[in-house]
């Protein structure tokens, strides 16, 4: 696997001024990561995060269903062109995804790439964009269970995830769980550690992103509420993204 040193990491190099040493003392990642304005209909949303120990941490301020927090990266990701076989490889490492207090979980982690230009370059609503690839991760103590759903939407009206192109079922103890999400404009390859049971096995296939994709994307996290009552808290390192071959 050849993959390019360029990388971006929590700890390292998202922003060259800052050391690996203060990021372990605590550097707020707004510092870091893009702080998103939210109108007054968003009140439910907002920016809470810190970067300490090497670690991202994102916790919804309110309880409210289908509330929490969300950022974007400062740098733009950018698709290798279809020829030569290149691809985006994104990897982290989600360490916990639960309620921040105790009690039942009902929490999402959702992970987006857009095509640029975004309407409003501080908030990017993916439902909005015709043309979007989802990542999500749910974790559900009810059921005892961790859903990996990877989606893509292409050219569609608003609202809605697209076409599902794999989904996963793993126990709740499957924290700390490692993504490594590989994008070309013509394929995709979604590893996890430990592995989920799928209904066909399938974790990659042939993709067509098409000319839109040939920009700079913005990649966009967001932890979320899915019931009432609810906090979430998503802890996650070993964050980077780099460019590579997708292997077989």
């Amino acid at each position: 696997m050849n993959t390019i040193p360029k990388k971006l990491s929590f700890a390292v190099a998202l922003m060259s001024c800052f050391s690996a040493s203060a990021f372990a003392q605590g550097t707020p990642a707004a510092n870091v990561l893009v702080k998103d304005d939210f109108s007054a209909t968003r009140k439910n949303w907002d920016w809470h995060g810190e970067i300490a120990n090497g670690e991202l941490v994102m916790t919804a301020l309110n309880a409210s269903r289908y509330g929490g927090t969300q950022t974007l990266l400062k740098e733009p990701v950018v698709l290798p062109p279809p020829t030569g076989g290149q691809a985006i490889r994104i990897r982290l490492k989600i360490v916990d995804l639960a309620d921040a207090a105790s009690g039942k979980v009902a929490s999402e982690a959702r992970f987006f790439l857009v095509p640029d230009p975004l309407s409003n370059p501080t908030f990017a609503d993916p439902h909005s964009n015709p043309s979007a690839l989802t990542l999500l991760v749910s974790a559900n103590s009810e059921r005892e269970t961790v859903q990996v759903s990877l989606f893509h939407k292409t050219e569609q009206p608003k609202g809605g995830y697209g076409m599902p192109l794999y989904s996963a079922t793993l126990p709740l103890t499957a924290f700390p769980l490692t993504l490594d999400w590989w994008i070309s404009p013509r394929a995709y390859k979604l590893d996890l550690e430990p592995k989920g049971m799928t209904v066909d096995g399938v974790r990659q296939g042939t993709l067509a992103l098409g000319a839109v994709w040939e920009g700079e994307l913005r990649y966009i996290m967001r932890a979320v509420n899915v019931n009432e009552g609810v906090k979430t808290r998503l802890r996650i390192d070993d964050f980077s993204i780099t460019t590579g071959t997708i292997s077989e």
